[in-house]
């Protein structure tokens, strides 16, 4: 699997942690919209696309170390302790 589709595990109320595994490189547009129990998701560096509305409530993305997915988790906490 490469990628995560569109609204693929968008309101899924019983997820409450995920790890995506290496190889994954794409998160479409809601991909993990609307799960309010979700509160950590770990990215491998093989990320390389995070649609901007791929989460929401999601407190803690934390992602591999030198890759897109750490930059992306940088800003989404920056203007998380903006707002």
């Amino acid at each position: 699997v490469t990628t995560i589709g569109r609204h693929a595990f968008s309101g899924c109320s019983n997820l409450s942690s995920i790890t995506l595994c290496p190889g994954v490189e794409n998160l479409g547009h809601y991909a993990f919209y609307g799960n309010t129990v979700l509160t950590e998701v770990l990215l491998p560096k093989s990320v390389t696309y995070i649609s901007r509305y791929a989460f929401s409530n999601v407190e803690t993305i934390i992602g591999a170390k030198g890759s897109y997915a750490e930059e992306y988790a940088d800003k989404l906490e920056a203007w998380l302790t903006e707002r």
